[in-house]
């Protein structure tokens, strides 16, 4: 994924500092993970939410070696109803990169964010251009832009802006109100 993702050009539209707290869903070896745990500061913390303990493994590896104590991983399903176990209003960030495409039950994840989501709190999807033709899942499986505005808007998210991601991707931050 860091090939095709500008992590970087997320990261600039996202604005993580001081001590938010953030839920990476579909976490990964932690591409968002790691970078948002170095921009807080103290009180400031990451959960990591993923279903492979490969992926948690790899993240709990990486902060390890950074010193970043302040990322927590946790292996869970995500299309499961309160899947995270994190309070009601409590986040300030939920990042979903990419995992949306690989869901069948893409309003669970979405419904599990707004949940978790503080008032004012920012909800960042990236995921595959419909348009990208070499790289990528299948383009059944892709996750349109319209298609995410309508789910994003049923459960109480407006879109906020949208952003580059890389060549291959598309990202949009959605608000709790």
């Amino acid at each position: 994924m860091a090939q095709f993702l500008n992590v970087e050009e997320v990261l600039k539209a996202v604005h993580v500092e001081g001590a938010m707290q953030i839920a990476d869903f579909g976490c990964g070896p932690g591409y968002f993970a790691i970078p948002f745990a170095r921009c807080l500061s103290e009180g400031g913390k990451v959960y990591a939410f993923d279903v492979q303990q490969s992926a948690l493994e790899a993240v709990r590896a990486k902060a390890k070696i950074e010193h970043l104590y302040n990322i927590e991983t946790f292996w869970t399903d995500l299309e499961k109803v309160a899947a995270t176990k994190l309070k009601d209003d409590t986040m300030d960030l939920v990042m979903m990169a990419n995992i949306l495409f690989q869901a069948e039950d893409k309003e669970a994840i979405v419904r599990e964010a707004h949940r978790v989501l503080r008032k004012n709190g920012v909800a960042v999807v990236v995921e595959w251009n419909e348009s990208s033709s070499v790289l990528g899942p299948f383009k059944h499986a892709r996750v349109g832009k319209a298609f995410l505005e309508d789910l994003m808007k049923k459960v109480g998210l407006h879109l906020l802006k949208e952003f580059p991601a890389g060549e291959h991707h598309y990202g949009l931050i959605y608000k709790k109100e």
